[in-house]
């Protein structure tokens, strides 16, 4: 028991002190005027300069069954409105007299 009390005051005070040994971290240097050009120069470059041209969206598989369903249901809606009066005027046609 007193084993156990010593490794559990042990590890309160190395814990403890790894704590203010190590403080905040520090600030980002800015970037020199060589790093700047370094990375314009970078920039250049064909393979880079391909992925500025790059534009990532993500859409979850969730968002994209409620976008195909939405899509679904305003086709069919667009065709059941206009399939209803077409129909009607094809029951019509066949059953005038000729």
């Amino acid at each position: 028991m007193r084993f156990n009390t010593a490794l559990l005051m042990l590890a309160v005070v190395l814990a403890g002190s790894a704590v203010t040994w190590a403080g905040p971290p520090s600030r980002p240097l800015g970037l020199t005027a060589d790093q700047f050009h370094a990375l314009q120069r970078l920039e250049t470059q064909p393979a880079h300069r391909a992925v500025l041209d790059v534009h990532a969206t993500y859409k979850s598989q969730r968002e994209r069954s409620l976008d195909f369903t939405r899509a679904s249901d305003d086709f069919w809606t667009i065709a059941l409105q206009a399939g209803f009066p077409g129909t009607i005027a094809g029951f019509l046609i066949a059953a005038a007299p000729l």
